[in-house]
């Protein structure tokens, strides 16, 4: 049996622009031709030491100082791609605004991996495993991407067109995530499912609640993760929030819709009917994370 784990990857160049210009130029000229972006190479190498993506061209933009940092803007955050996950779970900033986010992004692996892997990179490579992308649409997230030509700005669970495909033109760049100020009263909650501690998540739900004067549930956002090659909205299981109490009953009847919304893949760890069970779970979890 042939171990590709420790394959070697075949020849190709590689790029480490200056600054944002440089990289948006080298796109340009090489993206076309299917080169592909570095930035903590977390999955991308393992991936090109598998042979499963082979680019002639590698354009490394950790070293653009415009693309990293987190920054508070009108009561919300800017996160730069390139900013590391560690760097998020280590935030004081994101800890004051958006203490949940900093939760999440430190359960996306050990400190090896979270002193590595990008918040650009986790949201560009579109695993349908990743926790950050579910999490970061309960909250309104926008991705912001730039090419020579211009800017623009997509929902964030938008950024995927498939599993391990992004709908990112070849000479574009994400190069921040806009995270809003959340409404008045708005609670955040996430959970997800693995099956032993340091495997991948194989379902993942990110709920934000907003209580109206009342305590009952004025609005509501429920992103699910796993279900599917990209992350989805569960609006009938939003619809069964409004106007009620959050408590266990709510939670139970929005997981059991969302279970029925679900229409999840199934691979070698569990089939899809198995996930759809998980949805359902995931999501009156992560309710209740909120409620609390």
């Amino acid at each position: 049996m042939r171990d590709y784990e420790f394959i070697t990857a075949r020849h190709f160049e590689y790029f480490e622009p200056a600054d944002l210009g440089e990289a948006l130029a080298l796109l340009d000229e090489h993206g076309p031709a299917g080169a592909k972006v570095l930035a903590g190479g977390q999955s991308l190498m393992v991936m090109m030491r598998r042979r499963a993506l082979m680019p002639p061209v590698l354009i490394d933009v950790k070293r653009i100082a415009e693309l990293s940092g987190i920054e508070e803007r009108e009561g919300g955050l800017v996160l730069g791609a390139t900013t590391l996950l560690d760097d998020v779970v280590g935030s004081g900033l994101v800890g004051r605004v958006l203490p949940g986010l900093a939760d999440v992004a430190g359960q996306m692996g050990s400190i090896q991996i979270l002193n590595r892997a990008t918040v650009g990179g986790a949201i560009c490579h579109a695993d349908p495993s990743f926790d950050l992308t579910p999490a970061l649409a309960a909250l309104e997230a926008r991705a912001v991407i730039r090419s020579s030509a211009g800017s623009r700005e997509i929902p964030v669970e938008e950024v995927a067109s498939g599993r391990y495909e992004n709908q990112l033109k070849p000479n574009e760049l994400l190069v921040s995530v806009v995270v809003p100020a959340q409404p008045e009263g708005s609670l955040f909650g996430f959970a997800n499912f693995r099956r032993r501690g340091g495997e991948m998540p194989l379902a993942q739900a990110g709920v934000r609640v907003t209580l109206g004067g009342s305590q009952e549930v004025a609005d509501a956002r429920i992103v699910v993760g796993g279900a599917g090659p990209v992350p989805v909205r569960s609006a009938r299981a939003e619809d069964l929030l409004r106007a009620v109490q959050l408590d266990e009953a709510a939670a139970s009847r929005a997981g059991a819709q969302a279970e029925v919304d679900a229409q999840p893949f199934g691979d070698a760890r569990g089939d899809a009917q198995w996930r759809s069970a998980l949805v359902g779970t995931v999501v009156k979890r992560a309710l209740l994370a909120a409620a609390r």
